[in-house]
């Protein structure tokens, strides 16, 4: 049996939030463009579900320690990262496809976590601060003030700009990337979005 998408049935917001069509429809159904091979149900359903597994493993689950034991500034580092690699299962290129770095990170934005980071993100600002320099340099943009709640002694709010400064809060920025995996997640198994086919075959657990 072939895997005809369920897309009919998507709710009007996530056809807000992916505007874009990428499915033709063929019979009246909603159909995949462009792929080489057919699936069968249990195939691409596997595909999402190991697509689930990671984003929860990496972004949901692996975040979370980081945060839980205190580390307050190399979560940035992830978490920028973690903006393009949602925005990488938005388009119909290979995951490991060359300079879609600022693309895939604004797709991310626009489409997943929306709202003030669509505003913030007009001329790649976010990409700039949270995603170039701090992947490559490990320094946000000088126009950047790095918290978590704990340090947040001031009270300023996520994505407030205080003095010229973007404020950023670790804990408030993974909830809202926690929020991004889930309407991802979502779009994927509606059919709103084709599913990448991914090699993962999930976190190495250590033990002691």
């Amino acid at each position: 049996m072939l895997y005809l998408y369920s897309a009919l049935t998507r709710p009007a917001k996530l056809s807000r939030l992916f505007p874009v069509p990428y499915f033709s429809t063929i019979f009246g159904l909603p159909f995949p463009v462009g792929r080489a091979k057919m699936k069968t149900e249990q195939e691409y359903m596997e595909d999402i579900e190991r697509i689930e597994r990671f984003l929860q493993d990496v972004i949901v689950v692996e975040l979370s320690k980081m945060l839980g034991m205190g580390l307050s500034y190399m979560p940035f580092v992830a978490m920028g990262q973690a903006i393009e690699v949602l925005g990488s299962f938005l388009d119909r290129k290979p995951m490991k496809a060359r300079e879609q770095s600022a693309k895939r990170f604004a797709a991310c934005v626009n489409k997943l976590l929306g709202g003030r980071y669509r505003l913030l993100n007009e001329k790649n600002r976010l990409y700039d601060t949270l995603r170039n320099q701090m992947t490559h340099a490990f320094l946000p943009g000088e126009n950047a003030l790095l918290l978590d709640r704990s340090t947040n002694r001031q009270g300023y709010a996520h994505l407030q700009e205080v003095d010229g400064k973007l404020v950023l809060i670790s804990e408030d920025f993974h909830e809202d990337l926690c929020r991004a995996v889930d309407r991802l997640l979502a779009a994927l198994r509606e059919g709103r979005l084709e599913a990448k086919a991914i090699s993962y075959a999930g976190a190495a657990k250590i033990t002691g």
